[in-house]
C-alpha cells in the first residue's frame, strides 16, 4: 500500500490539494453510511489522480474546504463510477456539484458494454481484474480503519484511473463523447439531488391503485412524512413507511378512534401525531377536484396503443442493434406510451437518443417511415 496514503488532519489535506490542483482529472470514490438518517452521512473520500492514492478521513477533519475548493475546478475532470450518489454526498455538503463530470458506468452503457454494469464487473471486463468484495458491508463510521479496509477503498479509485483512458478513447474514437455530455447535463441538474416533499408520493409503490381523492390524501401525508424526514434527519420510512401511508389514504379516518385502527400504524406515533395527521386528511379530503393529483399515463395502454409501441420497440431494436446498444438505453415501452400520447417532451427525442434513433422513431410514428421486409430482413423505407 506504498501508494496510498491516509489523510486524517488539516495539514496534510491542504498539502494533497496543492498537489492535485494542476491535475487534468481525478477519480473519486466515496464511502458513506445512511441506514439510520434521511442524508448520508460522509465516512471516507477517496482520490487519485493516477500516481497516488488519498484516503481522507472526514471524521477527523472538520474542515473540508481545501478539498472542495479542489473539486470545483471547473478545468478539473472529476472520474467517478454510478456518480449519482456520490455527486448527492457533495451536493448536501456544499449546495453545489463539481463539474465537469465522467461517469465510467454511463461511458461503458454508451459503448455497448451493459446497462448500470458494477464497478467490479467493468474493471474485470477491461482489465481482468478481480475485485476484492470482502468489505462491501463494513461499517465505514467505525474508527480505526484497517489495512485491508483501506485497500478495498483505494481500489475503488485505483482501478477508475486505469478505466478512464480506455473509456475516454473508445468514446472519441466512436465520437460518443458528445454523448456522454448529454447524460452528464442529469447528473449535474442539483433538482435531481433536492429533496421535493410536494412530489414524494410519487415514489411510494402501490399508489397507482389508489383513487384520485386517494391520491391527494396520500401526497398530503407523503410530503408530511417527508417533511418530518428532513427536520429530524431520520429515513423516511422511519417516521411512517409506506404501507401506512396507503392504509390512511384509503380510509380516510375521520377521528381519533378511527385512526388508531389503521393497520400498521404504530399506536405511539398515532397518539402523537393524531391531530396533524387528522387535520391533513381532511384538508385533502375537502379539496376540490381541481386540485387532485393524476398519475401520469395511469390509463392502461389499449390494444391500438400496444400495437403501435410494437411496432416503434420494433425500430428502437434495429437502431439499437445498428450502434451496438442495448434499447432500454434508447427508449421504453412507457416512454414509447406517452410518445403515442403526443408528448415530446421526451429523453428519446433529444441529445444524442434524437439522432440515433428519436427521429427514426417519430418519422414511424408519423407515417414518414415504415418497417418492411427485404430478403429476410427488417428495414426502414421512407413512405
Amino acid at each position: 500500500m506504498n501508494d496510498v496514503h491516509f489523510i486524517a488532519d488539516r495539514q496534510a489535506l491542504n498539502d494533497i490539494c496543492v498537489q492535485l490542483r494542476d491535475s487534468a482529472w481525478l477519480a473519486l470514490d466515496t464511502e458513506f453510511i445512511r441506514e439510520k438518517t434521511y442524508y448520508p452521512q460522509l465516512a471516507l473520500l477517496q482520490v487519485s489522480n493516477g500516481e497516488s492514492i488519498y484516503c481522507i478521513d472526514p471524521l477527523a477533519i472538520d474542515d473540508l474546504l481545501p478539498f472542495y475548493t479542489l473539486l470545483e475546478n471547473t478545468a478539473i475532470t472529476k472520474v467517478l463510477h454510478a456518480a449519482s450518489q456520490d455527486l448527492e454526498i457533495y451536493y448536501c455538503q456544499r449546495g453545489c456539484l463539481p463539474g465537469p463530470v465522467f461517469d465510467t458506468q454511463i461511458a461503458a452503457s454508451l459503448l455497448g458494454l451493459g446497462e448500470q454494469i458494477g464497478y467490479a464487473t467493468l474493471v474485470k471486463k477491461l482489465l481482468n481484474i478481480e475485485l476484492d468484495k470482502s468489505h462491501a458491508r463494513t461499517d465505514w463510521m467505525r474508527r480505526p480503519l484497517h489495512d485491508e479496509q483501506l485497500r478495498y477503498a483505494a481500489d475503488d479509485v485505483r482501478y477508475l484511473s486505469r478505466l478512464y483512458p480506455l473509456l475516454y478513447s473508445k468514446l472519441e474514437k466512436l465520437n460518443r463523447l458528445r454523448w456522454l455530455d448529454d447524460e452528464s447535463e442529469r447528473l449535474l441538474n442539483p433538482a435531481t439531488y433536492t429533496p421535493d416533499p410536494p412530489n414524494s408520493w410519487r415514489r411510494i409503490k402501490g399508489a397507482g391503485k389508489l383513487r384520485r381523492k386517494q391520491l391527494n390524501i396520500l401526497r398530503h401525508l407523503a410530503a408530511w412524512r417527508e417533511q418530518q424526514a428532513i427536520q429530524n434527519n431520520r429515513p423516511r420510512r422511519w417516521i411512517l413507511s409506506d404501507e401506512a401511508l396507503l392504509n390512511l389514504a384509503m380510509l380516510r379516518p375521520a377521528d381519533h378512534e378511527a385512526l388508531l385502527r389503521v393497520r400498521l400504524l404504530e399506536r405511539k406515533f398515532a397518539e402523537r401525531h393524531a391531530a396533524e395527521l387528522l387535520a391533513l386528511i381532511k384538508q385533502a379530503a375537502d379539496e376540490t377536484e381541481d386540485n387532485w393529483p393524476r398519475l401520469d399515463h395511469s390509463r392502461k395502454p389499449n390494444a391500438h396503443e400496444e400495437a403501435t409501441i410494437d411496432m416503434l420497440m420494433a425500430v428502437a431494436h434495429l437502431c439499437a442493434d445498428e450502434h451496438q446498444l442495448s434499447p432500454g438505453q434508447i427508449t421504453s415501452r412507457s416512454e414509447l406510451l406517452k410518445l403515442v400520447r403526443n408528448e415530446r417532451n421526451l429523453p428519446l427525442l433529444n441529445g444524442w437518443r434524437l439522432h440515433v434513433a428519436g427521429e427514426k422513431i417519430l418519422n414511424t410514428y408519423l407515417g414518414k417511415l415504415q418497417l418492411v421486409c427485404e430478403q429476410g430482413r427488417i428495414a426502414l423505407k421512407s413512405v
